[in-house]
């Protein structure tokens, strides 16, 4: 057996060692994370996104669909946030008295806006379940709800950027955040694509368990025109009848318009 310099065994030992000591603590990581996800509902709060659905081939549940998406923080808890879908094309076919109609619900004088865009969200959702919802996972990354999951930190993923490091999350506390219609838990698990300087996140992906296992994927950009990261585009996969369904979804025309959201609502100033 030939032997090995006492030099090389010294240099992989310290490599290995520098490697783990780059590694940083999932606590510490997480404060970073939690600060960065507050500034970016922040910043996303109040803006109005045209969605474009596309199921993938073979997909008969789902339609070609174009919605508005939109961001509030709650009233009360301004850590927190809520997003609203309203379908305004299927098909091609545009929907009767439906243009910009969250937008005028939340910058036009009304005492219970929040009530009237659920509504609004709640008969879209045949067109869209709600969790079928881009910044969804976002909501597992709020220091909110940290206490709530395990995370633990991987491997870093260069070809997403170079200091970008995947964050495992796994929700252990029960009853979970999201529950099933009968009443039982929805356990969630996912990845967090993350910067490790800055906490900035740059995709999630999101895995339901169940009799239809979903997967959610979201990818986050830079929008030029608000200088804000915004989603880009979400994908999403299950099964149904034993086949791997697809579709996807995305995002353009980002535009802010005024809203207070303690149901005092200020001048109108939409952007297009």
């Amino acid at each position: 057996m030939s032997a090995v310099p006492l030099c090389a065994v010294v240099v992989t030992a310290l490599s290995v060692a520098a490697a783990h000591a780059q590694v940083p603590a999932a606590d510490e990581f997480m404060v970073r994370v939690g600060d960065y996800v507050q500034r970016f509902v922040n910043a996303f709060s109040n803006i109005v996104a045209e969605e474009r659905y596309e199921p993938g081939p073979g997909h008969r549940g789902r339609q070609r669909l174009r919605s508005d998406y939109l961001l509030v923080r709650l009233p009360g808890n301004q850590d927190n946030f809520i997003t609203f879908r309203d379908v305004v094309e299927v098909n091609g076919k545009p929907l009767r008295n439906q243009q910009e109609r969250l937008a005028r619900l939340f910058s036009q004088p009304s005492e219970t806006p929040l009530e009237q865009a659920r509504a609004v969200a709640a008969h879209s959702e045949k067109y869209l379940p709600p969790t079928t919802d881009p910044l969804l996972a976002v909501v597992f990354l709020q220091r909110e709800y940290q206490a709530r999951f395990r995370y633990t930190i991987g491997e870093r993923d260069p070809a997403v950027a170079p200091d970008v490091r995947r964050i495992g999350f796994v929700e252990t506390q029960s009853p979970t955040i999201l529950g099933r219609a009968d009443g039982r838990d929805l356990p969630t698990r996912g990845t967090a694509w993350v910067s490790e300087t800055t906490g900035r996140v740059f995709k999630t992906e999101l895995q339901f368990a169940g009799e239809r296992p979903l997967t959610l994927t979201t990818v986050f950009g830079m929008d030029d025109t608000l200088n804000i990261d915004v989603p880009i585009e979400m994908s999403e996969s299950f099964s149904a009848s034993g086949e791997i369904v697809k579709g996807v979804a995305r995002y353009s025309r980002f535009r802010r318009f005024g809203v207070r959201t303690d149901e005092t609502i200020d001048t109108p100033a939409l952007e297009r």
